[in-house]
């Protein structure tokens, strides 16, 4: 009899853990990847699947019940978070709020801030730009692209046919690309900027455009002084 409750107490302590739910266990696959994506000591390789099994506690097998490959995990846990930031911001809202207005133009600065910030913390993603030319055709074909050409679409959709010598082909990649030099910048520069001073900067730049650098020194193209930029001293502001 005596030794009965230690035999409950040992069946108790065998009990298996809670099992997670596979919607809470893909996302912390998806954490380990971009843990090890961010940690990668081969800037043209992605981690392997052992690797990111390592970062994340557990099996690589767990991993293979919801991703095939490593390919597939980076586009998850790296590629995807950028796309849908793109998608999130709402480029045709701030298209179509008063473009010219202070609407328009808040809208703008958070659809900056907003990719900007998600390409400062997807950074890995450059690895498989700068290193794996097949890899990177896939990301750009398959699902960059694709994101790039709806927000041309949108911009030209809402131009009202005016002729403002560039399309939105061009404007598009302007626009993501000053986003990713400004995330590199936020992540790797020496000086602290501010991500939504950045952001309103950029968005002032958009409206008002660059005629303004080819007017007279000290002018600017609403008459005002042009303000020196967040990453430049009052020495070299003109």
């Amino acid at each position: 009899m005596a030794k009965q409750p230690r035999a409950r107490a040992a069946s108790s302590s065998a009990r298996p853990r809670r099992r997670l739910p596979n919607d809470e266990r893909r996302e912390r696959i998806l954490e380990a990847a971009r843990k090890a994506f961010g940690q990668a000591s081969r800037p043209s390789q992605l981690s392997t699947i052992r690797e990111i099994a390592a970062a994340g506690k557990m099996s690589e097998g767990t991993i293979y019940n919801y991703f095939t490959s490593k390919e597939e995990l980076f586009f998850a846990a790296i590629v995807e978070p950028v796309l849908a930031s793109m998608r999130e911001a709402n480029m045709d809202q701030m298209i179509e709020s008063d473009p010219a207005g202070e609407g328009g133009r808040t809208t703008a600065e958070h659809f900056i801030a907003s990719v900007t910030e998600t390409w400062s913390g997807s950074l890995p993603i450059l690895s498989l730009l700068l290193g794996d030319r097949k890899l990177a055709s896939r990301f750009y074909e398959e699902a960059f692209a694709s994101s790039l050409d709806q927000l041309s679409a949108s911009i030209d959709d809402h131009r009202g046919g005016r002729s403002m010598g560039f399309g939105g082909w061009m404007a598009a990649r302007v626009i993501v690309g000053g986003c990713l030099m400004l995330a590199l910048e936020l992540e790797l520069g020496k000086g602290k900027l501010d991500k939504d001073e950045l952001a309103r900067e950029m968005s002032s730049m958009l409206y008002q455009g660059l005629s303004g650098f080819f007017d007279p020194v000290g002018a600017s193209p609403n008459g005002e002084a042009q303000a020196a930029s967040p990453g430049s001293s009052a020495d070299g502001a003109g």
